[in-house]
């Protein structure tokens, strides 16, 4: 709780409400913020104004000067300053929807372009018409897994597809002769699930910026 007044100081507010619904806290802990507040004010820390509201209790704020806020440029990515026909695209194979949905949105706000497969078969296919810049493969597909998907596209004569970066995803903990065996077929990197998605599109960003610089 004590970062709130932390950030708040960093941030340079001069007024701070707080309000609380955790059933976990109770109102001495926000009573115990104030004090603190309070005696960093003491010790000349900073002009920070701490108040506590309890259920169904309103606080009115002095009005005070408007101070514009500096204009904040959301970092891009650096995969969205290539031109329409160099976009990227990243083929998403797993039979789990709920991981495809969240490995397609984190991925949109990349700027590539999304494809998805939910089977190996499917995969192979979508992988020999639209010859996607990244493929995330699952491991664990039924029928025709994500090894056996790896080595087919290996083996296609198309450098687009033989050459693609194939990153197989896991549920499982990888032991050594399972890393082996997915390197063998041909993967080229790996991530272990529940991914994190910030990872992922590191990951993905770091692949796409190798291929498109060869």
């Amino acid at each position: 709780m004590e970062r709130v007044v932390d950030y708040a100081m960093l941030a340079r507010a001069k007024q701070l409400a707080l309000f609380h619904h955790d059933p976990a806290r109770h109102d001495a802990a926000v009573d115990r913020l104030c004090e603190l507040a309070s005696a960093r004010v003491a010790a000349g820390e900073g002009t920070l104004q701490v108040c506590a509201a309890a259920e169904g209790q309103s606080i009115e704020l002095a009005p005070g000067p408007i101070h514009p806020r500096p204009a904040i440029v959301p970092a891009a990515s650096a995969l969205r300053s290539l031109s329409p026909r160099e976009v990227s695209s990243v083929l998403i194979v797993d039979d789990d929807p709920d991981m495809v949905f969240l490995l397609e949105t984190a991925l949109r706000a990349e700027g590539v372009h999304v494809l998805t497969a939910t089977s190996g078969e499917a995969a192979l296919t979508c992988a020999q018409q639209e010859h996607p810049s990244l493929i995330l493969l699952d491991m664990q597909l039924p029928r025709l897994d994500g090894l056996a998907v790896c080595r087919a596209l290996r083996a296609e004569p198309d450098p687009r597809l033989c050459n693609v970066p194939i990153v197989m995803l896991t549920g499982v903990k990888l032991h050594e002769v399972d890393l082996a065996e997915a390197f063998a077929a041909g993967a080229t990197d790996y991530l272990t699930k529940p991914v994190k998605l910030t990872l992922v599109r590191s990951r993905v960003r770091a692949w796409l910026q190798r291929t498109s610089a060869v």
